[in-house]
């Protein structure tokens, strides 16, 4: 039996990105998810931290980490899909070794684009 996994992708600057479900406490429009005292995560220049949100970020993710939680601006609506585990691997690694983030978790293949997928506790170590 094929074991399963479920996880929110996002594209941001031609790249898709995903990160596991059971992090994801609310999706939608930014206007309706942000409030003045949230941190935000903003991915412009590969996983850059900003209190500002790029221009073009219309939607978001509410993400619950142990601690807190974050807002993580999006360009584009987000989409939730399941995903064989057996389409996704590790870094390989000389990619672990040159990662530019430690948020950087796993590489996986869905619908012949490759996902870079996010580990969420992470996210604000940048």
């Amino acid at each position: 039996m094929m074991s399963s996994i479920a996880l929110v992708v996002f594209q941001h600057s031609g790249y898709g990105f995903a990160v596991e479900a059971r992090y994801v406490v609310a999706m939608g429009t930014l206007q309706n998810l942000a409030h003045e005292q949230q941190k935000y995560i903003d991915l412009s220049g590969l996983l850059a931290t900003s209190t500002k949100l790029a221009p073009t970020a219309s939607y978001a993710l509410r993400l619950r980490r142990q601690q807190d939680e974050l807002l993580l601006a999006l360009e584009q609506e987000a989409q939730i899909i399941e995903l064989n585990t057996d389409s996704i691997w590790p870094l390989p690694p000389l990619m672990q070794h040159a990662k530019q983030h430690p948020s950087i978790q796993a590489l996986a293949w869905h619908h012949n684009q490759l996902l870079t997928l996010l580990n969420v506790q992470q996210l604000t170590a940048l």
